[in-house]
């Protein structure tokens, strides 16, 4: 019994870990949606193309990132036609950097959202879309902002799987507006769930067990800490804890 009754304790605990790294995925990525500042932000701009293949168009991607957040436009562009980079819409401050990656695949981390499904499919037709995501160490949630017409990131009006903290009525600029990501990034929220899993495991799950060993060795109950005078082998008879290993030893019902 008692061997079941220390089983079912580590499988609650470990239970418990994965749920509260879970709440606190997402407790994070809400807070940086609030609190993480919109300024001196890395910027990368990437042209992602197919040498060769002209019947799939390239997509001009444009990052604005720092760790907990990236906010980027992406378009796909026609051929024929110019591109010009979307800095004067978003007014961020920041480093400039243009890589032509022709050939070159984004990088996995950054196909999250829409765009995962514009490199595989490349879309014919010119497609213009803003997305924010958060979280740490790893992205974990993202969403779409909706802007005012089409092109104009000038013009938010609100978002399209997350929550608007801002005002939606085009007042407020790209780089200024506040939303919480609702929808998952998959591989950020498990790995952010497990990293997080661990850190509430020492409270939950080490703790406990250290707290019990040094109360064992000062021949206390290792449950309640009652004074059991050194003699642990006939269990504590204020919280029951070690009695049914001590009525199985002695042939006690």
């Amino acid at each position: 019994m008692n061997g079941r009754r220390v089983i079912r304790t580590s499988l609650v605990r470990l239970i418990a870990c994965v749920i509260l790294g879970l709440v606190t995925t997402f407790a994070v990525s809400a807070g940086l949606a609030v609190f993480l500042p919109h300024s001196d932000l890395k910027h990368l701009m990437q042209l992602n193309s197919v040498v060769g293949d002209f019947k799939q168009p390239p997509i001009v991607v444009e990052r604005y990132f720092r760790s907990g957040m990236e906010r980027r436009a992406w378009l796909v562009q026609l051929f024929g036609a110019s591109y010009s980079h979307t800095s004067d819409f978003f007014g961020f401050r920041g480093k400039f950097e243009w890589i032509e990656s022709e050939g070159v695949s984004l990088p996995q981390t950054a196909l999250w959202g829409h765009l995962r499904k514009a490199v595989t499919d490349r879309p014919v037709n010119a497609t213009w879309v803003i997305e924010d995501a958060r979280g740490w160490p790893f992205l974990a949630f993202w969403c779409s902002i909706e802007t005012g017409d089409g092109r104009d990131a000038r013009k938010p009006l609100g978002t399209n799987g997350g929550l608007s903290l801002s005002r939606t009525d085009g007042s407020i600029p790209v780089p200024d507006f506040r939303c919480v990501p609702l929808r998952p990034i998959w591989r950020g929220v498990v790995l952010n769930s497990a990293f997080y899993a661990g850190l509430w495991l020492v409270p939950i799950g080490v703790v406990p067990l250290v707290r019990a060993g040094r109360r064992r060795r000062r021949g206390l109950c290792p449950t309640c800490a009652y004074d059991l005078l050194g003699d642990l082998a006939e269990g504590c008879p204020e919280c029951g804890w070690g009695k049914d290993r001590a009525a199985g030893g002695t042939g006690r019902a």
